[in-house]
């Protein structure tokens, strides 16, 4: 199970307002996933809808 922090879910909030909306078809899992955040590459994988 995993648990997401109340910080975290306010850097995705946070990140989801700044960045704009993501194609979630590209989503690798849950939490940043959503945004097709790589954590360990660092940087942002998803596609922008259009």
């Amino acid at each position: 199970m995993i648990t997401v922090t109340f910080e975290e879910e306010a850097e995705r909030d946070r990140l989801i307002v700044e960045l704009g909306r993501f194609d979630l078809s590209t989503a690798a899992g849950q939490g940043l996933d959503d945004l097709g955040y790589d954590d360990d590459k660092g940087w942002f994988v998803g596609r922008r809808l259009p």
